[in-house]
């Protein structure tokens, strides 16, 4: 079963970002303390299985708040669920796109930015379409689905 990992913030664009075990989540507007706030770009999310492929292409390890993502999510390909409704503890989010690679990424370690791109290893975004208190160790799971996909 897939579940939240790790949960993170970050309070101002560019800043480090701050690691919690619960967020509160506004539908329609985002996590309460990211600077991301309204948009489409609500909540991101980062799956581990696909960081892990990350710092195998690049030989050393790297911790996955680097990434900035919002969420780090075990046991569920983010990148499948692209066009697809996600619901994570009291939380649903749809899922909207691939979070595209920043260059910040080629500040934390040399070749990170294009380590991410091959099958959208470096997340993805959604708009929260059901908010409440998003937790870690909250279940992940595809709204209406009988599987989990990527497992």
């Amino acid at each position: 079963m897939a579940s939240v990992t790790r949960l993170f913030v970050r309070p101002t664009k560019g800043a480090p970002t701050e690691e919690a075990d619960h967020v509160e989540a506004t539908a329609g507007k985002g996590l309460e303390g990211d600077h991301a706030a309204g948009g489409k770009r609500q909540i991101t999310l980062l799956d581990a299985d696909s960081w892990a492929d990350v710092c195998t292409a690049l030989g050393t390890e790297i911790d996955p708040a680097a990434r900035r993502a919002n969420v780090l999510v075990e046991g569920m390909r983010m990148g499948s669920t692209i066009g697809q409704d996600l619901q994570l503890g009291a939380c649903r989010v749809q899922v909207v796109g691939e979070t595209g690679p920043c260059s910040m990424l080629e500040d934390v370690a040399p070749g990170l930015r294009a380590a991410v791109e091959p099958d959208r290893r470096g997340g993805v975004y959604g708009r929260i379409v059901a908010g409440g208190t998003l937790s870690v160790g909250d279940p992940v799971t595809l709204e209406g689905a009988t599987e989990e996909p990527g497992v």
